[in-house]
């Protein structure tokens, strides 16, 4: 039987398994949701776990006040004379809550020496007295004489002085589980200590490592079949409501593809009628618009030519390619954990190694002397003119997905999944940290004069910083994530790319953009010419397209067999290099 009952909504799971771990630590026995045989007799152990506790503590939060369940349970509470409240967040009209004293734990981090906890111990104690396990004086009555007396105490002292070494030893160990945080440490402190003080919040900790585990998995996959089958193994999960969420979003997604592929008047009515709050139901209804109204004749499209200079063939999908400042050397993604440099006659130069996953880009300094790689294993790094790494780049939590030098070469800026952006010296000294997008950022671009930088991000928006970490901007305006994003030559303008199939100039000055309408799948990548008239955009549809300011389309480079990942021009202006998942780089003419 569990002296304590702990009663909460599911989004208040965390503080009650904090709650739980700490009044275990402290003696009383207590049941919460973890204390559950199995899910066939939910109700029925909950009720009587609810009538043998001598206290039921109520966590009251905003999302608690309202709930029928709790509000039975604290009655019961304030029945038996057993009710201990705590109010945690912003639970401000206390008339709306069915007692008139509690303790308030909203800053509470999980200190067990905290004053509000140390009022809780003493208002639990006052209902049902020292915890079991601390009651242990009673070793030493009814002993009939002294010599009895006296083998008793040395005995005692001996047993005692053992179970402190014991105790010692397993507090230290477990500290340094604690300090690591990981689910097999956890694992092996069950093993080592099967009556161990800290079993039950041993076994808490394997099970939310788990959770998270199973979690992140989810969340890289993004699918609907995987996260559905988060769902189905943690049906009470912390992160279950999010799962539903995200899967949403996945189903709302697939309808606007097969709306986009099919792209017709009746195929956006479909997905509006499937969707008609979808994110991309204002862009369907435009559509409809502009396709009912009466058109003018379009002009037709320039003549397809040919403008294939040179093929590299690599071994792997070209997520990114780089030219060298002097135009002879271009860089792509090798093996997967490496980058290849060639010369521009297609003879492979040498093996850029270091990387221990996916590798997802490159770049060259302005002077030509350093490349610079950001990988999958959460690091970016720096190599030599000869292919020698030198220095590495740490800080982010998650994959590095893009790297920049800044113009005059001092700084590497990186993107990634972890929602962050970082500046760097190139001797791996951390400057400072680019955080506010609520998603993963894609890409990362330096301002002409290296007083800014410029992220994409899933969360649809591009964002320019200063290099104290201020936004001074904020490009709103894609239905989709933002996968790239460049800055022109004099810095007056930048482009951005997005998966909603479109590419936009923006006017710095009053932030009013052109679209660029062509593309019949994700935009992944673009560039501004070497003397910023011209931009070139790179797409999932297997084409690059080189376009005016103006939005004038002026040619099609078609010959990639898979998407194309990355585009860049070389420092003349007369050639373009792009990157596919064709396992190949192309080089182009421009005229």
């Amino acid at each position: 039987m569990s002296e304590i009952f702990i009663s909460y909504i599911p989004e208040d799971k965390r503080r009650a398994r904090q709650l739980a771990e700490v009044l275990d630590e402290f003696g009383w026995s207590v049941w919460w949701e973890s204390a559950i045989a199995d899910d066939e007799h939910f109700d029925a152990q909950i009720q009587s776990a609810l009538k043998k506790a001598h206290c039921i503590v109520v966590l009251w939060s905003p999302g608690a006040v309202g709930n029928a369940t709790i509000l039975e349970q604290s009655q019961l509470g304030l029945k038996k004379k057993n009710l201990v409240s705590l109010v945690y967040d912003d639970v401000h009209n206390h008339q709306t809550l069915p007692i008139s004293e509690y303790t308030n734990l909203s800053h509470w981090k999980g200190d067990a020496a905290d004053k509000g906890i140390r009022i809780l111990l003493g208002d639990i104690y006052d209902l049902i007295g020292h915890p079991p396990k601390r009651t242990t004086e009673r070793l030493f009555r009814n002993l009939v004489t002294f010599v009895s007396l006296m083998l008793v105490v040395v005995w005692t002292t001996f047993i005692l002085s053992i179970q402190h070494r014991n105790k010692t030893q397993e507090a230290r160990d477990w500290g340094e589980y604690l300090t690591a945080n990981e689910s097999m440490g956890y694992q092996e402190y069950l093993q080592l200590y099967p009556e161990g003080k800290f079993i039950r919040t041993a076994k808490f900790k394997i099970d939310s490592l788990h959770e998270a585990e199973s979690w992140e998995k989810a969340l890289i996959a993004n699918s609907v079949e995987v996260l559905e089958a988060y769902i189905q193994e943690n049906p009470k999960g912390s992160y279950k409501d999010a799962a539903f969420a995200r899967i949403a979003e996945l189903k709302d997604e697939s309808a606007w593809q097969e709306a986009t592929e099919e792209n017709t008047v009746v195929s956006y009515k479909v997905y509006l009628r499937l969707s008609p709050n979808g994110k991309f139901a204002n862009e369907a209804e435009r559509i409809i618009a502009e396709r009912t109204k009466p058109k003018a004749v379009a002009k037709a499209r320039p003549v397809e030519k040919t403008y294939l200079l040179e093929t590299f063939s690599a071994p792997k999908p070209v997520l990114s390619v780089a030219v060298a400042p002097n135009g002879r050397r271009i860089l792509t993604k090798g093996w997967d954990n490496t980058a290849w440099l060639w010369d521009l006659q297609g003879n492979l130069i040498e093996e850029l190694k270091g990387h221990t996953d996916w590798l997802t880009s490159v770049a060259f300094s302005p002077n030509g002397n350093r490349m610079a790689t950001g990988s999958w294993d959460k690091t970016a790094k720096l190599y030599d003119v000869n292919g020698r790494m030198i220095g590495e780049f740490n800080g982010h939590t998650f994959h590095v997905s893009d790297v920049a030098f800044s113009p005059d070469g001092e700084y590497l800026a990186t993107a990634s999944f972890d929602k962050t952006a970082r500046l760097y010296k190139l001797d791996g000294t951390f400057v400072q940290s680019f955080e506010g997008h609520k998603e993963w950022i894609n890409a990362v671009a330096f301002s002409p004069d290296g007083k800014y930088i410029l992220t994409a991000s899933n969360d649809h928006t591009a964002r320019m910083w200063d290099l104290k970490g201020n936004m001074v901007a904020e490009f709103s305006g894609h239905i989709h994530w933002v996968t790239s994003v460049a800055f022109s030559p004099d810095g007056k303008f930048i482009i951005t790319g997005s998966k909603d199939k479109t590419a936009r100039i923006w006017r710095l000055k009053d932030r009013k953009n052109k679209k660029l309408i062509a593309h019949t799948k994700p935009v992944n990548a673009v560039a501004f010419s070497p003397d910023g008239k011209k931009v070139v955009t790179a797409s999932a549809d297997h084409t690059a397209i080189l376009w005016t300011l103006n939005g004038k389309e002026l040619r099609r480079y078609t010959k990639h067999k898979g998407q194309i990942n990355d585009v860049a021009f070389t420092p003349d202006g007369r050639k373009i290099l792009t990157g596919s998942s064709d396992r190949t780089a192309k080089l182009w003419e421009v005229e």
